[in-house]
Order: C-alpha cells, then sequence, then structure tokens
C-alpha cells in the first residue's frame, strides 16, 4: 500500500510550457484531479491555468458584452475570477499573444480577438476562456511539489482542447506505467 501512495517524481521541469498533475489523493477538493497548464513560472512566482474544470451556465456572451456568440467558459483558478483569459492556436493572426508549446498561445490583444469572432474566423474548437487563473508566489509552487502535491508532465495541444473530464486522466496516461494506478483511485479518495 505505501507504494501505491508513494509519489514518483517525474523528469519534466517545472517551467512554463509543462502541465501540472494534481495527485489523485491531494486533499484539496478546489484542486482535485486538475491540469494546469503553467503559462509563466520564474523567481518570483508561477502562473498556470486550469485546463479541466468547466462552468456550468455562463456562455461567454455574458462575460464579454461585445462578443456575442455562446462559447463555454471554463474556471482558469481561484485568483482574479472577474477576468477573463483564453489560449488559442491563432498566435500568427493576434498580436502581443505569448507562444506556449505545441502550436498553443496564450492571450493576445483583445480587440483582436473580438474582431476575429466577430467575422467569424475563428474555429471554436482551437480557443479556450477561463474565468480566473492559478497563482503560486516565489517558491510556493516548489514547496507543493516537494508536499507531493503535484507532479510535473508534458503538454500537447489536445490536453487543452480536449473534453475537460476526461483531461486529468489523459495526462497521468502520459506518464507512464509508474502512474496508471492513480486512475483506480476512487474520485475524492481523502473523504474515505
Amino acid at each position: 500500500m505505501e507504494d501505491l501512495l508513494r509519489i514518483k517524481h517525474t523528469a519534466h521541469t517545472l517551467k512554463a510550457g509543462n502541465v501540472l498533475i494534481s495527485v489523485p489523493f491531494m486533499g484539496d477538493s478546489y484542486f482535485d484531479r486538475t491540469l494546469v497548464l503553467l503559462i509563466d513560472h520564474n523567481p518570483e512566482g508561477s502562473f498556470g491555468l486550469i485546463l479541466n474544470k468547466k462552468i456550468n451556465q455562463i456562455p461567454l456572451k455574458f462575460v464579454k458584452t461585445d462578443i456575442k456568440k455562446k462559447l463555454q467558459v471554463y474556471n482558469g483558478g481561484p485568483v482574479e475570477l472577474n477576468h477573463l483569459f483564453f489560449l488559442h492556436t491563432y498566435g500568427s493572426l493576434m498580436g502581443e499573444n505569448t507562444y506556449i508549446s505545441d502550436g498553443v498561445s496564450f492571450g493576445g490583444q483583445e480587440s483582436e480577438l473580438v474582431a476575429l469572432m466577430k467575422d467569424n474566423l475563428l474555429d471554436e474548437n482551437n480557443i479556450r476562456f477561463y474565468l480566473g487563473y492559478a497563482g503560486w508566489s516565489a517558491g510556493q509552487l516548489e514547496q507543493e511539489i516537494k508536499a507531493d502535491m503535484w507532479v510535473i508532465g508534458a503538454f500537447r495541444k489536445d490536453l487543452a482542447f480536449a473534453d475537460t473530464v476526461n483531461v486529468w486522466r489523459m495526462a497521468v496516461a502520459d506518464l507512464g506505467n509508474d502512474y496508471t494506478h492513480w486512475l483506480q483511485f476512487p474520485d475524492k479518495a481523502y473523504y474515505n
């Protein structure tokens, strides 16, 4: 049993463009079975978006009045829940965005985004919107990793645009055989 609960850290480094995979027995109801894409990591802290927390019943047209499309919005994290962030595959069409990895970019000029959406030039399957973000102060994320709350994995584009129900499982499966037992743990095992 002890081997099942022991965390084996991966060879992936803590850097922008990698993902944080919460351990299945973390004991934190907010981050339970979450996958966080690191957008920035530096000595001053870390910033990322939770990829797999859909917000029900809040279509984008109610968040941004100048965007009339009814697109799904996701919970990016507990910080700045009133701020809208987005991931997309349109880095060449939007200025001031940050390339992350595997063809995925973060942010950009909101006016360009609105114009492209109004002209129906964006495929809705290649853009995701998030309210809030996950943030850590200097050294905090490193401490959480040492405390076995997260393991680091590699990012791939379909993790950002996949069905959010399965994305944590996909990322765990990508880690290999040392982690397949995580997929057998019951949801919210820390309640037992």
